[in-house]
């Protein structure tokens, strides 16, 4: 699958900061924003494998939720134990549990 650009640049720019450190700049946010925000959905895996690798500690000003929805955009394009697989990459304790959650709320309503 190919990479697009906008998404090779989001991985080049690495994890996101967390808002709890001070030494991140208003132009590094700023970049982070920008580069989230010029990524089309959906994702496709290889993609979704870069995104989920970015989520910061716990939050980035927002950004972390731009980030949720585009990594998110796969979920109809991926058979269900992926997309869990890809939840276990994140290296966030707290965004891990909130990708599953989110996962398993939406199991709960579909069986519904």
């Amino acid at each position: 699958m190919i990479v697009r650009s906008e998404i090779k640049k989001l991985e080049e720019l690495g994890r996101m900061p967390d808002e709890s450190d001070d030494s991140v700049s208003v132009e590094m946010l700023n970049l982070y924003k920008n580069s989230l925000h010029n990524v089309a959905k959906p994702v496709n895996y290889e993609e979704a494998k870069i995104l989920v690798r970015l989520f910061p500690e716990s939050g980035c000003y927002g950004g972390e939720w731009t980030l949720l929805h585009l990594f998110e955009s796969i979920f109809f394009n991926i058979e269900e134990n992926k997309y869990v697989q890809l939840i276990a990459e994140c290296p966030s304790k707290e965004w891990r549990e909130r990708l599953t959650e989110r996962f398993e709320n939406w199991k709960n309503q579909k069986d519904e």
